[in-house]
Protein backbone atom coordinates (compact mmCIF):
# COMPACT_ATOMS: atom_id res chain seq x y z
CA UNK A 1 0.00 0.00 0.00
CA UNK A 2 2.82 2.01 1.01
CA UNK A 3 4.70 2.06 -2.29
CA UNK A 4 1.02 2.87 -4.40
CA UNK A 5 0.76 5.70 -2.29
CA UNK A 6 4.10 7.28 -3.52
CA UNK A 7 3.43 6.73 -6.66
CA UNK A 8 -0.27 8.52 -7.05
CA UNK A 9 1.54 10.95 -4.94
CA UNK A 10 4.14 11.46 -7.69
CA UNK A 11 1.70 11.44 -10.25
CA UNK A 12 -0.31 14.68 -7.82
CA UNK A 13 2.40 15.97 -8.01
CA UNK A 14 3.51 15.93 -11.35
CA UNK A 15 -0.22 16.93 -12.18
CA UNK A 16 0.41 19.98 -10.00
CA UNK A 17 -1.63 18.99 -7.46
CA UNK A 18 0.70 19.04 -4.72
CA UNK A 19 -2.10 19.34 -1.56
CA UNK A 20 -2.90 16.19 -2.63
CA UNK A 21 0.66 14.84 -2.87
CA UNK A 22 1.59 15.96 0.21
CA UNK A 23 -1.44 14.22 2.20
CA UNK A 24 -0.35 10.88 0.36
CA UNK A 25 3.48 11.19 1.26
CA UNK A 26 2.18 11.93 4.74
CA UNK A 27 -0.24 8.70 4.47
CA UNK A 28 2.79 6.56 3.35
CA UNK A 29 5.20 7.45 5.41
CA UNK A 30 3.35 6.96 8.85
CA UNK A 31 2.86 3.38 7.52
CA UNK A 32 6.69 3.11 5.89
CA UNK A 33 7.68 3.78 9.24
CA UNK A 34 5.91 1.23 11.39
CA UNK A 35 6.94 -1.49 8.73
CA UNK A 36 10.97 0.05 8.65
CA UNK A 37 9.64 0.56 5.09
CA UNK A 38 13.18 2.94 4.42
CA UNK A 39 12.76 3.33 0.53
CA UNK A 40 9.25 4.62 1.25
CA UNK A 41 10.58 7.12 3.54
CA UNK A 42 12.98 8.16 1.45
CA UNK A 43 10.96 9.03 -1.54
CA UNK A 44 8.54 10.89 0.61
CA UNK A 45 11.35 13.08 1.90
CA UNK A 46 11.67 13.48 -2.07
CA UNK A 47 8.40 14.65 -2.80
CA UNK A 48 7.82 16.82 0.72
CA UNK A 49 11.24 18.50 -0.62
CA UNK A 50 9.55 18.72 -3.54
CA UNK A 51 6.38 20.16 -2.67
CA UNK A 52 7.78 22.87 -0.04
CA UNK A 53 10.48 24.05 -3.51
CA UNK A 54 6.71 24.92 -5.43
CA UNK A 55 4.45 25.71 -2.71
CA UNK A 56 4.13 28.76 -0.35
CA UNK A 57 2.57 29.54 3.00
CA UNK A 58 1.35 26.65 4.82
CA UNK A 59 0.98 24.70 2.20
CA UNK A 60 5.45 24.87 1.97
CA UNK A 61 5.01 24.82 5.89
CA UNK A 62 3.42 21.37 5.85
CA UNK A 63 6.01 20.39 3.32
CA UNK A 64 9.02 21.14 5.43
CA UNK A 65 7.54 19.40 8.28
CA UNK A 66 7.00 16.12 6.29
CA UNK A 67 10.85 16.67 5.14
CA UNK A 68 12.10 17.25 8.57
CA UNK A 69 10.32 13.92 10.07
CA UNK A 70 11.18 11.56 7.26
CA UNK A 71 14.95 13.20 7.74
CA UNK A 72 14.93 12.46 11.66
CA UNK A 73 13.53 9.06 10.86
CA UNK A 74 15.92 8.43 8.56
CA UNK A 75 18.84 9.31 10.77
CA UNK A 76 18.39 7.18 13.38
CA UNK A 77 21.21 6.92 15.42
CA UNK A 78 20.83 2.83 15.70
CA UNK A 79 20.49 2.41 12.29
CA UNK A 80 17.35 1.48 11.80
CA UNK A 81 14.35 3.44 10.90
CA UNK A 82 12.82 5.39 13.74
CA UNK A 83 10.37 7.78 14.66
CA UNK A 84 11.01 10.41 16.71
CA UNK A 85 10.25 10.21 20.30
CA UNK A 86 7.12 12.16 20.65
CA UNK A 87 5.67 11.18 17.09
CA UNK A 88 7.08 7.64 17.63
CA UNK A 89 4.74 7.46 20.86
CA UNK A 90 1.70 9.05 18.42
CA UNK A 91 2.09 6.55 15.87
CA UNK A 92 2.94 3.41 18.37
CA UNK A 93 -0.85 4.94 19.31
CA UNK A 94 -2.21 4.39 16.09
CA UNK A 95 -1.14 0.55 16.25
CA UNK A 96 -2.71 -0.08 19.60
CA UNK A 97 -6.49 -1.47 19.94
CA UNK A 98 -9.42 1.15 20.87
CA UNK A 99 -9.42 -0.78 24.37
CA UNK A 100 -11.24 1.82 26.46
CA UNK A 101 -8.97 4.03 29.41
CA UNK A 102 -9.06 2.48 33.08
CA UNK A 103 -11.03 3.85 35.12
CA UNK A 104 -9.21 6.77 37.03
CA UNK A 105 -7.98 6.08 40.46
CA UNK A 106 -8.97 7.45 43.48
CA UNK A 107 -6.01 7.54 45.97
CA UNK A 108 -6.78 6.01 49.39
CA UNK A 109 -7.75 8.84 51.79
CA UNK A 110 -8.66 11.34 49.82
CA UNK A 111 -12.43 12.17 50.88
CA UNK A 112 -13.04 15.85 50.24
CA UNK A 113 -15.60 15.73 48.07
Amino acid sequence: MTSEQIERSRSALTAGKTRKALNLAWKATHRAVRREDRPTVEAALGIAESVAAIADGKLSRQAQQLATFCSACLNSSTGRLSTPTALGRLLERDKKTNDPAPPPTIPPGDDTA
